[in-house]
């Protein structure tokens, strides 16, 4: 379950993303018909903040894996320099 965190944390904000504009989206063009302008206020701020905390959840998964990266980068250093005698 905790296995690849951050690719996980990955494809839950693209499919996060990807259905909340397509909710939000569907609920301005009926809002549109029901009152008007608010309803395309509505789907524009709706469509920004799917897409910031997508982003978010997008940006949190890519430093999960950058920092898994480096930690096994710096495990391996160790242990060749442990190998070396040094």
């Amino acid at each position: 379950m905790f296995e690849n965190i951050g690719s996980k944390l990955k494809d839950f904000a693209k499919v996060y993303t990807v259905i909340g504009m397509a909710i939000v989206a569907i609920a301005a063009i009926i809002l549109l018909f029901s009152v008007g302008f608010l309803g395309l206020l509505y789907g524009v701020i709706g469509c920004v903040s799917v897409w910031a905390t997508g982003a978010m959840a997008y940006g949190i998964g890519q430093a999960v894996e950058n920092r898994r990266k480096k930690f096994w980068l710096t495990v391996s250093v160790v242990i060749s320099l442990g190998l070396l005698g040094l």
